[in-house]
């Protein structure tokens, strides 16, 4: 029994009062945004008076030691840096008119949550605040938007219960990696950042849905689905951060670009371009919190890779609408060359960098201390009912 009280030990404390830290620094910098707004105009000024937030929030997760600390907190306060960037320019989702509640706008800054305005007399496609890289004719919006649809449709609670069973599966497997090649390895690890992305953002969903009455906007859209990679980045991997690319990076850098007059091709270029490396310096500083090294430039290089292919999807799309050519490839075909691309590129790119500052193997020593304190729960459980 002393073996199981010990695995309490100082550090998890130590890590817990980080967190309290870094929590209710987080929750108190966000209450001064709040009422900030009410002061200073959107624009300049009031993204000046937001810097000092800003840097606060990227400076915060370094406070932070656990893998699973670091990326789920890593991951919100990037997230909510950009809302903040938007909100400084009156742009959604935290600007609103009139102003929302101090508790809804916590929980939208904080939080990776949109808001579903499914229900409301005024309906948009939710296609329309979505980073869309592809031109309006292409058929695969069209089956994006009827499949985020469907997505909606899921009970937060039954699709955080389907996220746990397809987690629980993955680390069942885990026990098996040792035995796998290094490929089958990587390809192991798409899989788990996968769903170990869903289970996150369906258990934000269910506490927005239990505590707030939240119907929240969808955080994925079957990306094994993607007829292409602009329909992959666009409309069907992690909304929340496309949605926000597209408004802070992508449609400024290409209504920047075509005062230029240099083509109509060339603005969308360079801001598909601009988008996808601010995505990979982002990642890089994700990567960061985990490994405190100097970047590799790896994960920049991965999502480059990515941009570029888009790229040339655009152009190729636009030279076949030019001569009227209506080809589309079979969709079972593209999908697989999609999905396939993107787990390929990040085999080589994306998870090397990972691995390299052994997150993996913290991560399955984190998880482990968690589930030994229920383990040993049991057995005095059990030791307790046999001794009646």
């Amino acid at each position: 029994m002393e073996n199981c009280t010990s695995t309490i030990t100082y550090a998890v404390h130590d890590e817990m009062k980080s967190f309290m830290e870094v929590f209710a620094t987080s929750i108190a910098s966000l209450i001064y945004c709040y009422f900030i707004s009410f002061n200073i105009s959107k624009g300049k000024t009031r993204l000046i008076s937001l810097i000092p937030v800003i840097i606060l929030f990227t400076l915060l997760p370094l406070k932070l030691n656990t893998i699973t600390l670091i990326g789920t907190i890593g991951s919100f306060h990037l997230i909510t840096i950009m809302k903040l960037v938007l909100f400084a320019f009156g742009h959604q989702p935290l600007q609103s008119n009139p102003p929302m509640p101090l508790t809804l706008f916590i929980c939208i800054a904080y939080l990776p949550i949109k808001i579903s305005h499914k229900n409301t007399t005024t309906t948009t496609t939710t296609t329309t605040t979505k980073l869309n890289l592809e031109n309006q004719e292409d058929p695969s919006k069209i089956e994006s938007e009827n499949e985020v649809n469907s997505t909606n449709q899921l009970h937060p609670f039954l699709n955080l219960i389907q996220k746990t069973i397809f987690q629980a599966l993955l680390w069942i497997l885990y026990k098996f990696t040792q035995h796998m090649q290094p490929k089958f390895m990587l390809a192991y690890y798409c899989f788990y950042v996968y769903i170990s992305a869903e289970l996150l953002m369906a258990t934000v969903s269910v506490l927005a849905w239990a505590l707030l009455g939240l119907a929240l906007e969808p955080h994925f859209n079957k990306p094994y689905m993607a007829t292409s990679l602009q329909d992959f980045w666009g409309r069907r991997w992690n909304l929340m951060a496309s949605n926000a690319l597209r408004s802070l990076v992508y449609e400024p850098l290409k209504r920047w670009v075509s005062r230029s007059e240099i083509g109509a091709m060339f603005p969308r270029i360079i801001a598909v371009m601009g988008t996808f490396v601010v995505s990979g310096l982002v990642h890089e500083i994700a990567l960061y919190y985990h490994a405190r090294t100097r970047p590799s430039w790896e994960m920049t290089g991965f999502f480059v890779l990515q941009g570029l292919v888009v790229i040339v999807e655009i152009v190729v799309k636009k030279v076949l609408l030019m001569k009227g050519i209506a080809w589309r490839m079979n969709r079972v075909v593209s999908r697989v060359l999609v999905v396939g691309f993107v787990m390929l590129s990040a085999m080589s790119l994306f998870f090397p960098p990972v691995l390299k500052c052994n997150a993996v193997v913290s991560l399955e020593r984190e998880i482990g201390a968690m589930v030994e304190p229920l383990k040993c729960s049991l057995i005095m459980l059990i030791s307790f009912v046999n001794g009646k």
